[in-house]
């Protein structure tokens, strides 16, 4: 039984020597495997990180036609997201209103919310709308990371209204946003000295090719549209192409500016180079000799050169500044006396701010202030002049039916809010009164261009006023009374500008009251004040 026993722990003994010989050599074999790789450096970057795209989203459509384009469009889109091999289509699971390019552009953090619960990497928001002169569609990338607008292209007055040419064309815009990707493919995984990428021949690769790895330094982005303009970049090695498929391709790294520099994730570039032919490597001796001769030297290198910056086109309101001189007629009929006061020429203020709360909806507030001399009708009495101020002011919400594609486009709105007109008159004894008008109006507005450019447009305006309530002091004509008011406005308009526009305008208004039994001074029959100014001011769209 000893002997047995002893046998065991022999056997045991030995098994237990192989099995920590074996342990050993596996533990030092990855040692020594791994010594290499720990000495070699990882190249990371925030401009390259930021830029890398496998995944993107599609953000809802909208047009002014009530999702006759929108629907088909967005399908269409999501299809050529999902057939291109070089990033994966992610479902987006946003609840909200839906956001045009032009209102994300300015707003990162929401493009950030929207994409918050969703694995993508770049949205695609895209606009489209059909006007006089044709169709209008913007395409937008934005990425995800910092959520800035990454690239954008767009198209006008396409005469192209079918819905699978519309597809085509939102295809063709979409190349030309992903074109703008500052990179070919990307490396998907490294073993050894051999990698596999995500371009293949449908790509143009072909085996035996040469091809640059590169890493993104830093990326220039425009200084106010945030649209990438171009990326600096350096060159981590070189990969020969070993086999190609459709889309993946398989090569080894022939050359890299240190071991391990090239890892996944990083970028594939230059797989069409620029041949400039057989173009001469000399200049010519006229160009030689001086080029500070040429006609347009200064205006490519004058005093104070400074690059050329496009101002952004308004997106969010305008502001209204006029000036005018007005035409003012005031008549009150007494039971004894009719009493008028005219002023030919009077000034006038007109300021205006809108605020285009959607591309439907807007916001609008108006004050108005004149300064009026008359002579008193009222005989025997004093002053021998009366002095008047105008004081009028509105608030009001549109509803925009816009037939074009932005602001300087035919457009027609729906207007409605409230409004006070006072004309404040020095107390005279049954003279003229200070009569001051209130309520809810609703008005039409449109807008139209008359020349091709757009540059010059019309304008009208109408107010209807529902039930205006009357406030009369120092005293009553009436112990009732029945109001109408009614305003017409009509203005000529000159772009000057990205965000300037030249207005005149002719605004009428008359304010009248029947009187109907007896007030607290000399009884009347009625009473109206007639106002046509001739306003002339600039117009600011921001």
């Amino acid at each position: 039984m000893s002997a047995l026993y002893g046998l065991s722990l022999s056997l045991f003994k030995t098994r237990s020597k192989k099995v920590i010989s074996i342990f050993l050599f596996i533990f030092l074999s990855s040692l020594s495997y791994a010594q290499p790789n720990s000495q070699s450096t990882l190249y990371h970057s925030k401009a390259d990180q930021l830029v890398t795209i496998k995944n993107v989203s599609v953000l809802p459509i909208m047009d002014n036609l009530g999702g006759i384009y929108s629907r088909p469009l967005e399908q269409g889109i999501i299809d050529w997201v999902s057939d291109n091999h070089h990033w994966e289509y992610i479902p987006l699971n946003s609840i909200g209103p839906v956001h045009s390019p032009d209102e994300l552009e300015s707003s990162p953090n929401q493009v950030q919310r929207i994409s918050s619960n969703t694995n993508t990497d770049a949205v695609v928001a895209t606009k489209i709308s059909k006007g006089p002169r044709g169709i209008y569609m913007k395409v937008s990338l934005f990425l995800k990371k910092d959520g800035k607008l990454f690239s954008s292209t767009e198209i006008r007055n396409s005469k192209k209204y079918d819905i699978k040419q519309i597809k085509n064309l939102a295809g063709e815009l979409l190349t030309k946003v992903f074109q703008k990707v500052p990179y070919n493919g990307l490396v998907l995984s490294r073993t050894n000295n051999k990698v596999t990428i995500n371009i293949g021949t449908l790509d143009g690769v072909e085996k035996n090719k040469v091809i640059s790895v590169i890493q993104l330094l830093k990326i220039n982005r425009h200084p106010k549209f945030n649209f990438i303009i171009n990326t600096e970049k350096e060159l981590l090695g070189k990969i020969k192409i070993l086999k190609v498929d459709k889309t993946l391709s398989f090569g080894i790294i022939v050359t890299e500016i240190e071991k391990g520099a090239i890892q996944k994730n990083a970028k594939i570039s230059g797989l069409d180079y620029i041949d400039y032919g057989n173009e001469s490597l000399t200049l010519n001796k006229a160009t030689e000799s001086d080029l500070s001769n040429r006609a347009d030297q200064k205006i490519s290198f004058g005093k104070n050169a400074h690059a050329w910056v496009p101002k952004k086109p308004p997106t969010f309101g305008k502001v209204t500044a006029k000036f005018g001189l007005g035409n003012f007629k005031s008549n009150l009929t007494q039971s004894a006396d009719n009493l008028s006061a005219t002023n030919p020429v009077y000034p006038s203020i007109d300021l205006d701010a809108e605020l285009w709360l959607s591309s439907k909806y807007s916001m609008h507030a108006g004050l108005k202030q004149g300064i009026i001399s008359a002579s008193n009708p009222k005989s025997g009495t004093s002053p021998a002049s009366l002095n008047m101020s105008l004081a009028s002011y509105d608030l009001k919400f549109g509803y925009n039916f816009r037939l074009g594609a932005d602001v300087w486009g035919p457009k027609v709105e729906l207007l409605s809010g409230f409004s006070s007109y006072k004309l404040f008159v020095d107390d005279v004894t049954d003279g003229l009164t200070t009569l001051s008008y209130s309520g809810l109006n609703f008005g039409l507005a449109g807008s139209f261009p008359v020349s091709l450019d757009r540059s010059w447009s019309v304008g009208v305006l109408l107010n209807f006023f529902l039930s205006p309530r009357l406030v009369e002091t120092p005293g009553t004509s009436g112990s009732s009374s029945k109001n109408s008011i009614n305003q017409f406005s009509f203005d000529v308009r000159k772009r000057l500008g990205v965000n300037l526009q030249a207005i005149g305008s002719v605004d009428m208004e008359l304010y009248s009251t029947s009187f109907s039994g007896t007030g607290t001074r000399a009884a009347a029959t009625s009473s109206s004040h007639k106002h046509t100014t001739l306003y002339g001011g600039i117009a600011y769209l921001f």
